[in-house]
């Protein structure tokens, strides 16, 4: 068996590379605990984890667990925080809209091969599909 040996870049390449700066967002997907945090956020503008807390139903989820999604949405960039005495303020590094052009983007690309009108044949073809069988459910259900 044969190891993989691991070597890591300078940050020095990395930066030319990727054109890394402090304003990089990850471009990794966030799941859905932290699709929900963004929606207050975004909601909310700058805001602290007692907020969003306020806002989901403390009942939704627990301060550890929401102060986790909240550190790893950081981290990834899609947030910045800044502190006021104890009260760490998080503020989005992104809008909505751009979250979400962004999100497509890669949807578009990874599953129709960058293709929107395939996307949207797709769709259609589903949406035609459906309504065929419903009308034809109805249709049968009226003898």
């Amino acid at each position: 068996m044969q190891h993989t040996k691991y070597f890591f870049l300078p940050l020095t390449i990395l930066r030319k590379h990727r054109r890394f700066d402090k304003k990089f967002v990850d471009d990794s997907k966030i799941n859905p605990s932290g699709r929900q945090a963004m929606k207050v956020i975004w909601l909310l503008g700058e805001t602290n984890i007692r907020a969003i807390l306020d806002e989901l139903g403390e009942a939704e989820v627990p301060y550890t667990t929401l102060a986790s999604t909240i550190k790893n949405l950081e981290k990834k960039k899609y947030l910045t925080s800044r502190k006021i005495g104890n009260v760490s303020l998080y503020k989005p590094t992104v809008t909505e809209k751009q979250y979400k052009k962004s999100f497509m983007q890669g949807f578009v690309k990874d599953y129709f091969d960058n293709s929107y009108k395939d996307m949207v044949n797709f769709c259609g073809t589903r949406t035609t599909k459906s309504l065929r069988t419903q009308r034809n459910h109805c249709s049968h259900r009226k003898k």
